[in-house]
């Protein structure tokens, strides 16, 4: 049986190790911010997507055994999204390598996720359930 690798996106909720901020990316191709991730590549582990997507994206390197899958969940147009935690220092230098696909990057606190200041879409609930205590 094939399975389809573009329709299983993985995405990587990514906190400050003080817990006081969370990592999100504004896109150019949609209204808003998201999680560092993409699609995964054919034969290719999820939690090998989200450090490959982090350092494609970001230019910083996750530890895949701190990469933490916490839940699944169906996107509104059909792919299934792998939603995945990890930490990092707010001080790591990261550098938007794929400028065609990345506006910016920012560090952002929870109130900001709560009120909606920065619109995080369908990853509100996620990032918001997850934040490191």
């Amino acid at each position: 049986m094939t399975k389809n690798y573009e329709a299983i996106t993985c995405k990587v909720a990514i906190y400050a190790l003080d817990s006081s901020k969370v990592l999100v990316v504004e896109y150019t191709n949609n209204v808003g911010y998201g999680l560092p991730g993409g699609h995964l590549e054919k034969d290719e582990e999820p939690v090998v997507a989200c450090v490959r997507e982090a350092r494609e994206e970001l230019g910083v390197e996750l530890s895949a055994e701190h990469v933490v899958l916490k839940e699944s969940w169906r996107h509104p147009d059909g792919k299934i999204i792998l939603g995945y935690v990890s930490s990092l220092s707010q001080e790591e230098s990261m550098n938007r390598i794929d400028r065609a696909e990345i506006l910016d990057i920012h560090w952002v606190d929870i109130e900001a996720i709560r009120s909606e200041s920065i619109p995080v879409g369908t990853y509100k609930q996620f990032i918001i359930d997850n934040w490191p205590a």
